[in-house]
């Protein structure tokens, strides 16, 4: 104890008698500060402050702390100017359509049905009907059914195959297409529950290898589905510069045909007729007869012009408005199908 406090330590029993005598340090501002000649040199001007050395020696004496620590005044903060959310995929959209669109018409299967024996139209419009109750009791993703279509048509459009396993290729593309768009994939087996055990497990997977062959793995392909969901980025980008009164409820109602769109664009894969049209061509006709049936005043589409411009949409916009007319004349209640299908609120 003695030779600490010879070579000036404090014992433990100091310390913490000075600890239960501290009190708390008030503000320390320039004004406080004695007016020394060190004080001088340390506040004064740069030259000042090249010429003096003003690194403080460590200490423990307290009341060294002012001769060093310079406290500036508080002012009140600056006003940051807001800055407007840029999204950092929009300069990639209009360049990943353009890349999609040349791809349409090579991925595009028209009359794929041509060179079938058995297979008539009448069979695959049951078979997709079949496959979207499915895919709705798996409530996975749009974009896994209307592949799923695309990789059917592709299949048939090269190989013939016979109605005993036509089941089981549309069982087999479902199961390509959610382990290309899905998080998590059906187990086989439930797939097979869904098919009434008709086939086996090592026939499923032998047909699934025998697609990936024919296809060349080749899946990156560009649906109607995607197609309808950018024109509808673009119309809602265009709606939300637009600061007005009314951008509010233009932005609602647009939701509900956007919401109406996505369900009659469902039913179109199910027609033959109407599949043998372009991808694009089908949604961007989708969303006029969805802005039709939902009888809003005005041109909802309006930022849409150039591309309604720019597309022969008429003769398919005439097959998908009797398709639309069936169904959704018999449909009581149009606005729980707009609540299904369109996005929630953000």
């Amino acid at each position: 104890m003695d030779v600490y406090q010879d070579q000036g330590y404090s014992s433990a029993d100091s310390d913490m008698s000075f600890c239960d005598h501290k009190q708390p340090l008030s503000p320390i501002f320039e004004e406080d500060l004695p007016k020394t000649p060190e004080n001088d040199s340390l506040l004064g001007n740069e030259a000042s402050m090249e010429t003096t050395d003003v690194s403080p020696t460590p200490t423990c004496n307290s009341e060294m702390v002012p001769s060093f620590i310079k406290v500036h005044h508080v002012t009140t903060p600056r006003q940051i100017p807001k800055i407007p959310y840029i999204d950092p995929l929009s300069p990639y959209l209009i360049d990943t359509y353009n890349y999609k669109k040349s791809l349409e018409k090579i991925y595009h299967p028209k009359a794929c049905l041509e060179n079938q024996k058995d297979i008539q139209p009448e069979m695959r419009d049951q078979l997709i009907t079949w496959l979207c109750k499915v895919h709705h009791q798996c409530n996975y993703s749009s974009d896994t059914i209307f592949l799923t279509v695309n990789i059917i048509d592709r299949f048939l459009a090269q190989t013939n195959i016979t109605i005993n396993v036509f089941q089981l290729l549309g069982v087999s593309a479902y199961l390509i297409a959610t382990k290309l768009e899905e998080i998590s994939v059906p187990e086989v087996t439930d797939l097979l529950y869904y098919t009434c055990h008709t086939y086996t497990y090592n026939q499923l997977i032998q047909m699934e290898a025998i697609i990936l062959q024919k296809l060349r793995f080749d899946f990156n392909v560009p649906t109607s589905n995607y197609f309808l969901e950018h024109y509808c980025t673009l119309q809602m980008r265009q709606l939300n510069c637009c600061h007005d009164e009314e951008t509010p409820t233009k932005l609602n109602l647009f939701r509900q045909v956007q919401g109406i769109a996505r369900f009659i664009l469902e039913l179109t894969i199910t027609d033959y007729n109407i599949t043998q049209h372009p991808p694009s061509v089908i949604a961007i006709a989708t969303l006029k007869v969805a802005e039709q049936w939902h009888l809003s005043e005005g041109n909802i589409l309006i930022h849409l012009q150039p591309e309604l411009a720019r597309l022969d949409y008429k003769a398919c916009f005439e097959q998908v408005q009797i398709l639309a007319k069936q169904i959704l004349t018999t449909c009581t209640d149009l606005e729980q199908i707009c609540l299904k299908y369109m996005d929630p609120i953000a």
